[in-house]
């Protein structure tokens, strides 16, 4: 009868080990996953970011060119570049 009870015991406390265990695997898979997510869009954040200040900094170079060559115009003789 004892033997029953603590062979009862063992397979009950094999389960729940198992379903924490499980639970714990699901965890650090979703924690994976999650990182690598995050990891991804923040890539592609920083790439975005990077375009934008590119064309900021296009923009600026085109708008300098532009004034530069009104100046020129203006004083009837090209500045030094």
């Amino acid at each position: 009868m004892v033997a029953k009870a603590v062979r009862g015991w063992g397979l009950t406390t094999l389960a729940v080990v198992s379903a924490i265990g499980s639970l714990g695997v699901g965890a650090f898979i979703g924690a994976v996953v999650s990182h690598l997510l995050r990891e991804r869009a923040d890539r592609k954040q920083s790439e975005r970011e990077r375009v934008g200040l590119l064309r900021l900094i296009n923009l600026d170079i085109i708008l300098n060119e532009n004034l530069r060559l009104d100046v020129e115009d203006k004083l009837g003789y090209g500045l030094p570049e």
